[in-house]
């Protein structure tokens, strides 16, 4: 069976492997601000938007490797009740971890594993 991996993300890709997983990657094309922008409208938590977007990852790659188990994964920050998403420069890096300097904060985690368009496995944390 294929497994895929809808991130980019580096460090996902190290847990994988050393996981000892054979799998591909390939990165979900999604509008994370639209979803992020959606989800607070909606009032939902942090926790909840880490698991839709993780879900949403998940869900586009299977559309198009319907029979691999696909794995989508997401993580927000959250700091004084405010989402932190990634940095995009080494500016936006420096003036976020100027305001998270001793201030208490939490790493949500999500991940969604996906086949047919089925959600089989999810988990938030």
């Amino acid at each position: 069976m294929t497994l895929i991996l809808a991130s980019g993300s580096a460090a996902r890709r190290q847990m994988l492997a050393g996981a000892g997983l054979e799998f591909s990657v390939i990165p979900a094309d999604l509008d994370e601000t639209a979803i992020i922008q959606a989800a607070r409208q909606q009032k939902k938590s942090a926790l909840e938007c880490a698991q839709i977007l993780a879900d949403e990852k998940a869900l586009s790659v299977s559309k198009i490797n319907p029979r691999a188990l696909v794995i989508g994964s997401d993580q927000i920050m959250q700091c004084e009740d405010m989402w932190l998403e990634k940095a995009l420069n080494t500016e936006q890096a420096r003036q976020k971890l100027k305001f998270l300097r001793s201030k208490t904060h939490e790493a949500i985690s999500a991940v969604s594993v996906v086949q047919d368009g089925k959600i089989l496995w999810r988990y938030t944390e």
